[in-house]
């Protein structure tokens, strides 16, 4: 009898044992990941116990990387975080899923540069972009040290590149004209630019982008009547599909 409990026992401290293991495997393979929030105000602790104090907070959707994982004495599970704006701490697994590939929106490049085999500029280069390229993200991701790469394909090559130069743009095919007394046509998508032309009122106009830059402003990407090409800002014209 007593060996049958022996036997019974190592039994159960076996599975129990192997049980454990699985499941700390389970949470390292999400080491050097990326997780994704699921809830708002999601608190952000010094330390894996929600006695430290909150260093920080994140809104739902927010990507982070996972640096390690910890299992609490009262069976909570927390990750080391860190996000794009070089902030780290810990906060409780629960409120992170594994992000879905951010595929399908498209980017203007910014400038020419190399797309790489792997998010880190130390991996070769698989292809060069030149400076008005338009691309479609296939992926994202981000590092341990908070850089936010996009994996994007080009139509021939697939590779990564960093998100400062990879900026937002919408497809937009059409016609406009222009709303304002002068019209402002420049080189690129900013006020930053050198002026091309200026249009009077009423003048009709092609449209192809509709582009959102890193100050928050819509442009459109126009033909002249004169089949000059440039940008005008988003408030200085209609526009309207064809």
């Amino acid at each position: 009898m007593k060996k049958c409990l022996f036997l019974c026992t190592c039994l159960m401290l076996s599975v129990l044992i192997t049980h454990t293991s699985l499941k700390v495997h389970a949470e390292e393979e999400i080491i050097k990941k990326n997780l994704i929030t699921i809830t708002d105000n999601v608190e952000v602790k010094r330390g894996a116990t929600m006695t430290y104090p909150t260093v920080f907070t994140l809104k739902k959707g927010t990507r982070v990387y996972v640096r390690d994982t910890f299992a609490g004495s009262d069976g909570s599970k927390w990750v080391s975080v860190v996000t794009h704006g070089y902030k780290s701490g810990w906060a409780l697994l629960e409120k992170f899923e594994v992000p879905s590939p951010e595929a399908g929106r498209k980017a203007f490049i910014t400038d020419q540069v190399d797309i790489r085999r792997g998010a880190h500029w130390g991996y070769e280069p698989v292809a060069s972009l030149q400076k008005g390229m338009v691309v479609t993200q296939a992926d994202t991701f981000m590092t341990f040290s908070g850089q936010l790469w996009h994996k994007v394909d080009t139509g021939r090559k697939q590779g990564w590149l960093e998100s400062q130069y990879f900026q937002n743009y919408m497809d937009y095919y059409g016609k406009g004209s222009i709303s304002v007394k002068n019209g402002v046509i420049r080189k690129g998508a900013s006020m930053d630019y050198s002026v091309k032309a200026a249009l009077s009122q009423g003048t009709e106009v092609n449209t192809f982008v509709k582009f959102l830059n890193s100050r928050g402003e819509i442009w459109y990407h126009v033909k002249t009547p004169k089949g000059m090409y440039g940008w005008i800002n988003s408030a200085e014209m209609s526009a309207r599909p064809l």
